[in-house]
């Protein structure tokens, strides 16, 4: 899957050499930017609407178990990735709140999937077609049911983006990035 999807970039990426070399990296740059704010803009609204219709977020008995390892009332296992529990727990150093935990998961969230568009803005896809996406993204009910829950899935959908920006980068620069 991953794979195919890299080769679908490989090819929008091709594709877009030629637009590339026609415009000024500086309007690039600008492009990019304002793709970058408009999507996360985007994307973090109907995130927080969600949040607020949800709040303080989802939590059932897979959430319960992770949450009751973060506060040390259950011993670390291999029931929920350590990975993902430590992250919770470093949260819950700043503020101790279900609530703060899912507001921070949707900011890195939004501002994770406004930076992969900003990235695909940089190699020449269309403005017009980034945004629709993160429109796509922000009216999605299971992206933005998902994201106001404690699940695992989250970050590692935050993981998963931030693999392919590094999969982009590697395309992009032909393995020298």
């Amino acid at each position: 899957l991953f794979l195919g999807f890299a080769s679908i970039l490989k090819w929008f990426y091709k594709r877009s050499q030629k637009v590339v070399f026609l415009q000024t990296r500086s309007v690039m740059i600008r492009e990019s930017r304002f793709v970058f704010a408009i999507a996360f803009s985007i994307i973090f609204c109907s995130q927080m609407l969600f949040w607020f219709a949800y709040y303080p977020g989802g939590f059932n008995l897979d959430a319960y178990g992770q949450w009751d390892q973060v506060h040390g009332l259950m011993a670390l296992n291999n029931w929920h990735p350590v990975l993902t529990t430590g992250l919770y727990w470093i949260i819950t150093r700043v503020c101790d709140s279900f609530a703060f935990c899912i507001f921070v998961q949707l900011l890195v969230f939004s501002l994770s999937a406004a930076y992969l568009l900003f990235v695909l803005s940089n190699i020449g896809i269309s403005r017009i077609i980034l945004i629709l996406a993160s429109v796509y993204i922000a009216v999605c009910p299971g992206i933005g049911m998902n994201n106001v829950c404690l699940f695992k899935d989250v970050p590692f959908t935050i993981a998963l983006i931030w693999m392919t920006v590094i999969g982009i980068r590697l395309i992009e620069t032909e393995g020298k990035w």
